[in-house]
């Protein structure tokens, strides 16, 4: 037991580490101070580690090659998770135009195990031009919300 505490220490140190190293990366955190969005971990052994926009991605578990912040109307947008720790949790995507705006998808799935898992959105006639964003819920809590664009 204390192997594992000892464990998840590490992991924590590195991703503070991690976070305060700086230097833009493409998908973000949203600051805390940033219209009331979050970004925080979920309590627990089982936690969501990283999230990262993408257009494409291979659900062959590797990570995004090429993350991205911005997106033609056309687009397929993904945002990628992964997620660590032991056991496992209900992990959602609520999809939203504007920041913290009104909510256009949101799905939800059961995952038991740590790993890599992605959420896609696509719209047929095209997304609007604008700014949004997708929150990424942990067993019903806000864990990471994510700012995109959509335009030309």
């Amino acid at each position: 037991m204390r192997s594992q505490h000892a464990l998840v220490l590490v992991l924590v140190l590195s991703l503070l580490l991690a976070a305060c190293s700086g230097g833009d990366r493409a998908g973000a955190p949203v600051a805390a101070d940033s219209a009331g969005a979050t970004d925080a971990a979920a309590g627990g052994d089982f936690t969501v580690a990283e999230v990262q926009m993408a257009r494409t991605y291979d659900s062959g578990g590797s990570p995004v090659t090429e993350p991205a912040t911005r997106f033609a109307p056309d687009d397929h947008i993904e945002a990628v998770i992964l997620t660590e720790g032991v056991g496992g949790g209900r992990l959602a995507a609520r999809w939203r135009f504007g920041h913290d705006g009104p909510v256009f998808h949101e799905e939800a799935h059961r995952v038991d195990e740590a790993g890599v898992h992605a959420f896609r959105v696509a719209k047929g006639d095209g997304f609007p031009a604008g700014d949004y964003q997708v929150d990424i819920l942990l067993d019903g809590a806000v864990v990471v919300s994510r700012r995109f664009q959509v335009g030309d």
